[in-house]
């Protein structure tokens, strides 16, 4: 799974509205939001993933990247995680 300029929760306190709407409608229910969101769908065994947030976004934040990451974690799954920043790498 590569996730880029990523929109990985559809929880309305971190989503990118408009995109949701687009995606699953302006009247959906709070199960498809739980559906279309990857933090909630986390297993056991998931697929490799990339995760390449942008701080420069100013449409899709990274907490959503980060919400992410710590369902991983939490799940105490093994991964690497890479946050780009127009100064600075972090690794």
């Amino acid at each position: 799974m590569i996730l880029i300029y990523l929109v990985i929760s559809f929880m309305l306190s971190i989503a990118h509205a408009g995109f949701v709407v687009q995606i699953v409608g302006k009247n959906t229910t709070a199960d498809k939001l739980c559906e279309y969101s990857n933090q909630l769908q986390v297993t056991a065994k998931p697929p490799p993933k990339l995760l390449v947030p942008a701080s420069y976004d100013d449409g899709v934040s990274t907490i959503n990247s980060f919400v992410f990451y710590d369902s991983l974690v939490t799940k105490m799954l093994m991964l690497s995680f890479i946050f780009i920043n127009l100064v600075n790498i972090v690794l």
